[in-house]
């Protein structure tokens, strides 16, 4: 995983051995991934969500649909796993409509009402 300035923990889905793991998921989860959610809603993510599949680095799409489609992306500007910088990079490349949230990586868990305006919007295609 490439880390970024913002990263202040390492990798949070990665680790030696599953005690260490647990507790460096529940660190990263809490401060980086999802800092912004209440402690109850953390807990739960330190719960429920699963490893990465490192696999999915290496996964070469097919024909992308933003070439002939039009898109959409919400950037989340408080991000430390995926650099808002870089998501604003990729927005601009596939020419989307964005929009630009102050919240962590899981801005469809703490924005909520913001992210189903826009899905509404690209639905209508607006």
């Amino acid at each position: 995983m490439v880390r970024h300035k913002q990263l202040r923990t390492s990798c949070w889905f990665t680790a030696p051995s599953p005690m260490v793991q647990v507790g460096r998921r529940s660190k990263g989860i809490e401060e980086d991934f999802a800092q912004d959610l209440t402690p109850s809603e953390k807990a739960l993510l330190v719960a429920t969500q699963v490893q990465t599949n490192s696999s999915i680095f290496e996964a070469k799409p097919g024909i992308a649909a933003w070439r002939s489609k039009p898109a959409w992306y919400v950037v989340s500007n408080d991000d430390r796993t995926v650099s808002p910088d870089q998501q604003k990079t990729m927005a601009k490349q596939i020419k989307a409509t964005t929009t630009v949230l102050p919240a962590s990586h899981v801005v469809m868990l703490s924005h909520p009402q913001e992210v189903a305006k826009v899905i509404e919007e690209a639905a209508a295609g607006r």
